[in-house]
């Protein structure tokens, strides 16, 4: 295992942000039922793929920030601290924020929010009013507002991002 900075180098300094990269006969061969499921998407050193934002620490230890979620220019875009900005909104309830793809090459990020019990969400007054509180590189292309149960769920009560993705892929 290594941490590794977005162009690809192992991450050295205390506190520097990069992913997690994995190597090793028993990393991850596949899903239950379904080994040939990931295959294509395994996340291997030096693929490239990144599956978490990790801050180093004093040795051995590290801290995980959020999981990716897409490449932007010139940066990966993390969900996690997005998610935040929109949670703080008087009338979200729960997001997700997901990559799509974007007709200029690169992903773009979108909100899925459903509101709190009692409220209505305005998809454009929330996107703006997120994006007014998003660092530049940060901000949404777009908030899809949808009703709780439109939100895919595992068996843990994990939002599945991957089926986020593909439902609102044209989005």
């Amino acid at each position: 295992m290594r941490i590794a900075t977005a162009d690809g180098r192992r991450a050295r300094r205390r506190g520097e942000v990069g992913r997690i990269e994995v190597r090793g006969p028993t990393v991850f061969p596949g899903y239950w039922t379904r080994p040939r499921a990931v295959l294509p998407r395994a996340s291997r050193i030096g693929s490239g793929r990144a599956i978490s934002a990790i801050a180093t620490d004093w040795e051995p230890f590290t801290t995980s920030i959020a999981r990716a979620t897409s490449s932007r220019r010139p940066r990966t875009l993390y969900s996690l601290p997005v998610e935040e900005v929109l949670l703080a909104h008087p009338a979200v309830g729960e997001a997700a924020v997901i990559a799509v793809p974007h007709p200029d090459g690169v992903s773009a990020a979108v909100a899925i929010a459903h509101a709190r019990a009692g409220n209505e969400i305005d998809a454009e007054e929330c996107l703006r009013w997120a994006n007014s509180r998003l660092p530049a590189g940060s901000q949404l292309e777009k908030v899809v507002v949808v009703p709780p149960a439109e939100i895919p769920r595992g068996l843990t009560g994990k939002v599945l991002k991957v089926d986020l993705r593909e439902r609102y892929a044209s989005c």
